[in-house]
């Protein structure tokens, strides 16, 4: 059955096989597409994350005061699921490092940290 986008209201009769019929039951529902997160949502959730653990003050910065930059890497498949990949280094007293990488499920909008193997663990 094809079920069009929006408001869809289906109704039903159940049929033995004597030709006994049931009452109509009726039933409404909303058809959706899933959401798909884009990269700016995706870093909106990722720096509301960071600003909950307290690793980035609303000036933008670390907790040390370093400057945390946010880089879109590729997108890639992380816990089984398509995710926006984010690198972010620190720049404090000219000395640019790493501070993590990050990723943004594009369906659920959860959010993982990435350590140095590769694993994706809820963040």
């Amino acid at each position: 059955v094809l079920i069009p986008l929006g408001n869809v209201t289906f109704k039903a009769v159940a049929v033995s096989r004597y030709g006994v019929k049931s009452s109509v039951t009726t039933r409404s529902y909303v058809v959706s597409m899933p959401k798909k997160f884009s990269y700016d949502e995706s870093l909106a959730l990722l720096k509301q994350h960071m600003t909950a653990k307290g690793e980035l003050t609303a000036s933008g910065q670390s907790p040390k005061g370093a400057v945390l930059t946010f880089t879109q890497e590729a997108t890639r498949i992380v816990n089984n699921a398509e995710a926006v990949v984010i690198r972010v280094t620190q720049t404090q007293n000219n000395k640019t490092s790493e501070y993590g990488l990050y990723a943004v499920g594009t369906a659920d909008g959860n959010v993982y940290k990435i350590d140095a193997a590769g694993n994706a663990t809820a963040y």
